[in-house]
């Protein structure tokens, strides 16, 4: 325990007043040496401070040192207690070593007073550090010591410095952790200078964060080995790297297996030694497992219905499985399958196989000769394959690549339409390869809250892949996620242009749920597309967990250019707009977290009425 010893330089008829002062805030003993010298007074009477000396300091000026005395001034009253709070105060500047005494190594600052004509002489006395030389580290791979020498206001030149070393020292642990590493300081030693004997060498032992091991809480139907051996980068042994961390965290948010944002929590705890760091995992596992059936009846068809199954983590290896079947009037089906990484380089293959029917709207293809809106029931029969690879260890930068081999048939709903307007079916067989580049730094795929996710895709149909049509699409999507609090602004932008034989079948389309709100679905067609939307995402229920959100929306956009021929050629028909023609589109809507995704439901209102929508998944 440290200690503090006041002693008195007594002359002649000198009274000494002995006094224990124990320091503030971790600093060593403070030892006061204060006699008042009664000059012929009576015993105990006060002597008016007539000066005011520091002694012993060589490089901290004298001005300096004087800031720290507030307490004990000129012309007043000698106080026993102000000078001891002066003496303190220097003491707390940090740049004074013990042993400013021979017989206390412990004391810092030798405060006394002598007496002077006209009162007493305060006088402070001290030992500086000495200067410093150099600053030398130790154990920094990391970050450079130029970095943090950079930081530290300490440097060569100055004098060494208690209070402004222990910042420093917060300083390059705060470097570190901009950077994303953890870093431990296991000691600072003052080495005798090589220049100059009368300098020092300021040694700094560090221990860089490394992974002492991985726990990983809350799987259940998840095998270990789809989590740790494929998802998580970050392994026992290594250096600890935040983006690392942050990365592998990222990842098991897109399994979508999990809870949502809350569901997956990353702790980076102190380990077992110096520098070691404990990376858990805790998850907390949602449902992934979807089934759906629904069944009617009518006068023509009878029994008509559907039946639709979706798992998210089949064999608990987070591969993903879908079905959908429908029968009665019309049957159909799609298979899907995902399989999040085939290779060691974390390609994901996703194959589809369909026949299956859509209701496209199709007033576009040929009211401008008759005069007649209609809808076709538009039958695409096919394959596709899609396989990803990241270009970068964080997966924020991937190749997409997706071969399609599809036939595409309708017919028209309205009675006796179908053999009325069979010339005008847009129809026949595609072969395409697509390739995508994707940038995305969004924090959450299925429900992000900032970063970006933009895209540059090519589509090549026919010429040495086959097939009956031969043309290009080019498209470009931006997309922005800003955190407001809570909220969420959410904005995109499609741009997108084709050139060769494009079909009306794969032509761009602007109108429904996924790209123009308040419109019908395929309200505009064309061979170039312009698209803007706007969202403002807000939880209503659960705010951190987000599971059901109010959304107010604002649309604009357009399908146009182009013209089109009737399968026998007898007639042209152009798109509805052959130059850009915005629509607005807005309105508001919920968003349901279902557990195995997104239930949407949106109302837009726009110049030709408002439209109800029902869908899965954020539209963007």
């Amino acid at each position: 325990m440290s200690r503090a010893v006041a002693t008195v330089r007594q002359p002649a008829a000198a009274v000494s007043l002995l006094r224990i002062l124990r320091p503030g805030a971790g600093l060593p003993a403070l030892c006061v040496l204060f006699s008042l010298l009664a000059m012929g007074r009576s015993f105990g009477q006060a002597q008016n401070v007539v000066s005011i000396e520091i002694s012993g300091n060589h490089n901290v000026r004298t001005e300096t040192i004087l800031q720290a005395v507030t307490q004990t001034k000129k012309g007043e009253p000698l106080s026993e207690t102000k000078l001891q709070a002066d003496a303190s105060a220097i003491a707390q500047m940090g740049y004074f070593e013990p042993g400013v005494v021979s017989w206390d190594r412990q004391a810092r600052v030798n405060a006394y007073a002598q007496p002077v004509e006209g009162g007493v002489k305060v006088v402070f006395e001290v030992v500086e550090y000495p200067p410093i030389e150099d600053i030398a580290f130790r154990g920094n791979t990391l970050v450079s010591s130029a970095d943090m020498k950079a930081k530290m206001t300490l440097a060569p030149g100055s004098v060494f410095n208690e209070k402004i070393l222990a910042n420093d020292m917060v300083r390059i642990k705060n470097e570190y952790r901009s950077r994303g590493y953890i870093v431990d300081i296991t000691d600072v030693k003052r080495l005798a200078g090589i220049l100059h004997a009368e300098e020092i060498i300021l040694s700094i032992q560090l221990v860089e964060g490394w992974v002492e091991k991985i726990e990983v809480t809350g799987l259940v139907r998840t095998k270990m080995k789809a989590v740790v051996r494929n998802i998580v980068d970050t392994v026992a042994g290594q250096k600890y790297d935040d983006r690392k961390v942050l990365a592998d965290r990222r990842r098991l948010l897109n399994l979508q297996l999990f809870e949502g944002q809350q569901g997956v929590n990353v702790r980076p705890m102190p380990g077992s030694k110096p520098g070691a760091v404990v990376v858990a995992f805790d998850l907390q596992e949602a449902r992934t497992g979807l089934l759906n059936l629904g069944v009617g009846y009518n006068n023509r068809d009878r029994a008509v219905g559907f039946l639709e199954a979706t798992e998210n983590n089949l064999f608990g290896l987070a591969h993903r499985a879908n079905v959908r079947w429908e029968f009665g009037g019309v049957t159909s089906y799609e298979l899907g399958y995902y399989t999040p990484y085939i290779d060691s380089k974390r390609t994901s293959l996703t194959t589809n196989i369909y026949d299956k029917w859509l209701n496209r709207f199709v007033s576009p293809e040929f009211s401008a000769i008759t005069q007649l809106a209609s809808t076709r029931n538009e039958r695409r029969q096919g394959v596709d394959v899609t396989l990803t690879r990241p270009l970068n260890k964080e997966e924020t930068s991937s190749v997409w690549v997706t071969a399609r081999a599809e036939d595409v048939s309708g017919r028209f709903t309205e009675p006796g339409t179908s053999i009325l307007l069979k010339s005008f079916y847009t129809e026949g067989k595609v072969n395409s390869i697509t390739v995508k580049g994707l940038m995305d730094t969004s924090d959450y795929i299925a429900d992000p809250t900032g970063g970006w996710r933009n895209s540059l895709s090519l589509e090549k149909a026919g010429g040495f892949f086959g097939g009956e049509r031969s043309y290009t699409k080019y498209s470009l999507d931006l997309r922005h996620y800003t955190p407001l609090g809570n909220n969420v602004l959410a904005a995109r932008a499609i741009v997108g242009t084709s050139i060769g034989d494009l079909p009306l079948f794969d032509a761009f389309i602007a109108g429904g749920s996924e790209t123009l709100r308040g419109y019908p679905e395929d309200r505009f067609w064309g061979r170039k597309t312009v698209l803007a939307n706007i969202e403002y995402r807000v939880p209503i229920s659960g705010k951190q967990e987000r599971k059901v959100q109010a959304v107010g929306f604002l649309d604009v956009g357009d399908a146009y250019g182009g013209v089109w021929r009737t399968s026998d050629n007898s007639v042209i028909y152009p798109a509805e707009h052959q130059r850009f023609s915005p629509r607005w589109g807005y309105g508001f809507g919920l968003r349901f977290n279902v557990g195995v995704g997104w239930m949407r439901l949106d109302l837009g209102f726009s110049q030709e009425g408002d439209q109800a929508y029902f869908s899965f998944g954020h539209m963007f």
